[in-house]
């Protein structure tokens, strides 16, 4: 697929946000699983995750929105919301474009 959006920058960002957020505590994993079945089935039990997924991954070049997600270890939707608002906080200190919803349900959303 042809790359329509600067993709390449905006991952060394998410990697250098990812980084951080292992700093943190939290699992912070890129290309975690082919799909999102995959990965939530996978995850580490009763541990603070954030990811994308492989369909993530291929479908960001030509889209132009990477969708972080992330599950709380307890899974309470307070500290899920928590764990976003951290994460979003994260991903915008290293220089991204972030969209969320404040749905702890709901993925963030990094605009290439």
């Amino acid at each position: 697929m042809k790359t329509l959006f600067d993709t390449a920058s905006t991952l060394k960002k998410v990697r250098s946000a990812f980084k951080a957020l292992r700093k943190e505590g939290i699992n912070a994993m890129m290309n975690y699983g082919c799909c999102q079945e995959c990965a939530l089935t996978s995850a580490p039990f009763m541990s603070s995750t954030v990811y994308f997924h492989q369909e993530d991954a291929k479908n960001f070049p030509g889209s132009g929105v990477l969708f972080i997600r992330f599950i709380s270890g307890d899974g309470n939707k307070n500290s899920t919301r928590a764990l976003g608002d951290q994460v979003q906080c994260i991903l915008e200190m290293h220089g991204l474009v972030v969209e969320w919803s404040r749905r702890p349900d709901q993925p963030i959303m990094v605009l290439a």
